[in-house]
């Protein structure tokens, strides 16, 4: 049950970053045709190019990890016995666990700090504490699927190759 909700959340936030991808190259396609063809930027594309980049990459993260896909430097595991390699990744995968879960934490206190502040982007005037929120929601989904990943490969000690 659990390994359905990561899967079914890792497709959904792909979905998300590849529809991020897509809005943020058509948003650049049309700034440029905008300022060719009319001397005239789009208003605020410069924060929504950030905004988009920033969602597109973040919302990719939970199905690289869902997919095992991080990479690691094989020059050096390459050359450990499995027994140790195993024993390494393990442990990389709680260290991984506890990094993306500090990013969330601290991600979810900037975005109600800047709510409260009542902090918006300078052109457009969007709220910024979504984002945040956001950048938080898919960090904490990385962390608890590098944990359940970790758990169901026997934790430290069993190489996690897909």
């Amino acid at each position: 049950m659990v390994q359905r909700f990561f899967d079914h959340a890792a497709g959904f936030c792909l979905w998300i970053s590849k529809a991020a991808i897509i809005v943020l190259a058509g948003l650049i396609c049309t700034d440029i045709f905008a300022r060719w063809a009319f001397r005239a930027p789009v208003p605020g594309a410069y924060e929504l190019v950030g905004i988009l980049g920033a969602l597109t990459v973040v919302f990719a993260l939970p199905a690289v990890q869902h997919r095992h896909a991080f990479i690691r430097v094989e020059i050096v595991t390459d050359r450990l016995t499995p027994r140790a390699r195993g024993r390494l990744q393990g442990l990389l995968a709680w260290l991984e666990a506890l990094v993306f879960a500090i990013l969330a934490v601290q991600f979810l206190l900037s975005a109600r700090t800047t709510a409260r502040a009542g902090e918006v982007t300078d052109i457009l005037r969007l709220p910024q504490w979504p984002v945040y929120a956001a950048v938080a929601v898919a960090f904490a989904l990385v962390s608890a699927m590098a944990v359940q990943q970790t758990l169901a490969a026997g934790s430290v000690g069993t190489p996690d190759e897909p």
